[in-house]
């Protein structure tokens, strides 16, 4: 079985995708981990990946192909924003959302920031994000046409909302 979970920055993505691989017992993967791993491998310092990224198609290039041998595993779940682009026959293409509000209070509650710097800062970044999918890709990540399953997490918990998504997945593979 394989899982994808997108989502804007401060959705749950990484916390909710490793709940529901610990419960169910498959491999979890962020592309956050895999371009951290592409920097160190590459020697680049983290903080110029986020400007190559959205300059040098070929970085893109060589961290989809990452993702794409992760074909070799029978299931896992990864936490990417074209996760649901790139493995478009997943059993789940999952997309997680919140309020802006939301998201930024739980940014800045994990990188112990201020409101107002999470918040200007995750605004350049999803601005930035979106030019370079647009660009490198034609999509727009939030676009529901790519997911079979949307969730709220304004009023939930990582733990609640993936109670949520086990739940579903529970019921059509019983079905």
């Amino acid at each position: 079985m394989i899982i994808t979970i997108s989502g804007l920055p401060g959705s749950g993505k990484t916390s909710v995708g490793k709940i529901i691989a610990k419960r169910l017992k498959i491999k979890f993967f962020s592309i956050g981990n895999m371009v951290r791993e592409y920097a160190k491998d590459n020697k680049i310092p983290l903080d110029e990946m986020e400007k190559l990224i959205s300059e040098d198609y070929s970085v893109n290039v060589a961290i989809d192909d990452k993702q794409k041998k992760l074909l070799k595993y029978k299931s896992f779940i990864i936490d990417s924003r074209i996760g649901a682009f790139i493995f478009k026959n997943a059993n789940f293409r999952i997309y997680i959302h919140a309020s802006f509000k939301k998201r930024i209070e739980r940014i800045a509650r994990r990188e112990k920031k201020s409101i107002a710097k999470a918040g200007y800062e995750t605004r350049i970044r999803e601005r930035n994000e979106l030019k370079q999918y647009k660009r490198h890709y034609n999509i727009d990540y939030r676009n529901k046409k790519y997911y079979n399953l949307i969730i709220n997490t304004e009023n939930l918990d990582e733990n609640q909302t993936a109670d949520r998504i086990i739940k579903v997945i529970e019921t059509k593979n019983k079905g």
